[in-house]
């Protein structure tokens, strides 16, 4: 799998569409050439070991390491949220008050999971 692949899994759980891809390829390039050598190479350790990228990227926004990889995960939304098939992601169309608040507990008790093994693998690139 290569970069732009093993981003939009981990947010979608869905092969990436290939004019995606080719976008987020294009940005990414262009997005890379503000950071140095070290920081490039420790966004390409972190993306080649790290099988959850979305939980990593949660951690490293709140302590501030690997920085290019929360702009990319954050491209790769953006672009997604251009194509008509991901827009379902984005909106909620529960039909009740009750399954709103349901899907926004288990959303938060989600983010807390993720929270914590974002730690766990940050912890475990020693980095």
């Amino acid at each position: 799998m290569d970069e732009a692949e093993k981003i939009f899994y981990s947010i979608f759980k869905t092969p990436i569409p290939l004019s995606l891809r080719e976008r987020f390829q294009r940005a990414s390039m262009i997005l890379s050439t503000g950071y140095t050598q070290e920081e490039l190479a420790e966004h390409d350790r972190a993306v080649n070991r790290v099988n959850d990228l979305e939980a990593l990227e949660l951690v490293a926004r709140h302590t501030k390491k690997f920085p290019l990889l929360v702009v990319k995960l954050h491209l790769m939304i953006y672009l997604a949220e251009t194509l008509p098939e991901y827009r379902s992601f984005y909106i909620n169309r529960n039909d009740t008050p009750y399954k709103g608040w349901g899907f926004l507990f288990l959303s938060s008790v989600r983010t807390i999971l993720k929270f914590l093994k974002g730690f766990l693998l940050l912890a475990r690139l020693k980095i």
